[in-house]
């Protein structure tokens, strides 16, 4: 896969890398650090409050990233990031704890990522060809699974018991993630608007208008909502099911060490199994589909997705749920890169910041309603949930054929939409 991309793309997905591992040794273990130090209600309080930061941080770095280009919003990003980590690892020394201080550099970490992720993803597809853009988007799927493995693997072995030398060595890695970026980093975008009102919330909202009245953009989106939707319902009615449901289960290794695997913990090691396998088959499955419509492995992804957690969420036989894990990685490795190639195609290449950003509320939207799905699916049970977990496959590909339908039927109406459309 590596080879088929140029120089400069191998430089940015491995910077991206980087990046995302940093980030996610801190991020998956906040609740747990501000429930022990501030109590579960501050903590949920501290969370939402991070979720929104990030989500303004992220509108006002896709707006921004389209006048003054890509390549100073990331290094403004990246060196707040640094500068946070080193104020972090003071502040959990063994000379100095400030837990509200800690509290204040993480929420700067957490903005800054908001702030840049539109601008690296933009400059992404500035530097690639069309035609390269499902290996560039299959190639940054692995890494990105491959930085999360690394990061939770990290993150839970030394996050609470050796938080000053992590933060230490996050620092490190952090100012080498900067060097790196100003060296190889070039700008990538050369706006065509010259002039703009910073830090004014509603003028950035009113730059908005365009993407809100794409409809078919809209319906897209939606797709991508009911799809996203899916794939939280692992760490939400997936994870309580087996909890509540798997009986626990001795488990003899080496003959002489014996491990209890309870439903929680068999939902992580799915999880763990889910990455491993799209480490493991990225490459093949990358090349089985090559040359094929993008359109078709987009919906056949989305169905193999769907059917996937519908085993997790109405088995509690492990054969079963293995299965499920392999149907729906299958079909993750199939529609991820196809989804993010279409979408490519179809945002206004002088607003990518700004469909990039919007794109950005769907993991929002989707964990909101998957936390309204849990109780529910308690109350209805697994079968009935599985169905729901179909139903939502289903209208993902829905709204996505209708969306895509919409886009070729313009006819070259726009330039901006016209590019990629026809497979």
């Amino acid at each position: 896969m590596l080879k088929d991309l140029s120089r400069e793309i191998k430089i940015r997905i491995g910077i991206i890398f980087f990046s995302r591992v940093i980030g996610l040794i801190v991020f998956p273990f906040m609740a747990v650090h501000y429930s022990i130090v501030f109590g579960v209600a501050v903590a949920s309080v501290l969370l939402v409050t991070n979720v929104i930061v990030q989500l303004s941080a992220s509108l006002y770095g896709g707006y921004l990233t389209d006048f003054v280009g890509r390549r100073k919003i990331i290094l403004s990003g990246e060196f707040v990031k640094t500068i946070s980590f080193i104020g972090l690892a003071i502040c959990n020394s063994p000379f100095f704890v400030s837990h509200q201080l800690t509290f204040i550099f993480i929420l700067l970490i957490i903005a800054c990522q908001g702030f840049m992720t539109p601008a690296v993803e933009a400059s992404l597809l500035d530097i690639c060809e069309e035609e390269q853009r499902s290996i560039m988007y299959s190639v940054n799927y692995w890494v990105m699974n491959f930085a999360i493995m690394s990061g939770v693997l990290i993150g839970g072995w030394f996050f609470l018991t050796n938080l000053f030398e992590l933060m230490i060595g996050l620092s490190i890695v952090s100012t080498l993630t900067l060097l790196l970026t100003y060296i190889f980093i070039k700008e990538s975008y050369s706006p065509v608007h010259k002039t703009y009102k910073p830090f004014n919330m509603l003028n950035v909202f009113k730059q908005y208008g365009p993407v809100v009245r794409d409809h078919p953009f809209l319906l897209f989106t939606l797709g991508g909502v009911s799809i996203v939707t899916i794939d939280f319902q692992r760490n939400n009615y997936i994870a309580t099911r087996l909890t509540e449901e798997m009986p626990n289960m001795n488990v003899e290794l080496l003959g002489t060490l014996s491990l209890t695997l309870d439903g929680l913990r068999i939902n992580s090691l799915l999880t763990v199994l889910n990455t491993i396998l799209i480490i493991l088959l990225g490459s093949l499955i990358l090349k089985a589909v090559k040359n094929k419509s993008k359109y078709a492995l987009l919906y056949v992804g989305f169905m193999l997705f769907a059917i996937g957690f519908s085993f997790l969420s109405a088995t509690n036989n492990i054969l079963l749920l293995v299965v499920g894990v392999l149907i729906l990685t299958i079909g993750e490795l199939i529609y991820v890169p196809s989804r993010q190639t279409i979408l490519a195609n179809v945002i206004n290449e002088e607003k990518r910041g700004l469909y990039l950003a919007f794109n950005g509320l769907i993991n929002h939207s989707s964990r909101l309603i998957a936390s309204t799905m849990l109780p529910l699916g308690m109350f209805v049970g697994g079968k009935v949930m599985a169905l729901m977990i179909l139903i939502l496959g289903g209208m993902a590909i829905l709204f996505s054929y209708i969306a895509i339908k919409k886009y070729k039927d313009m006819n070259m109406s726009t330039v901006d939409h016209a590019k990629g459309i026809s497979s």
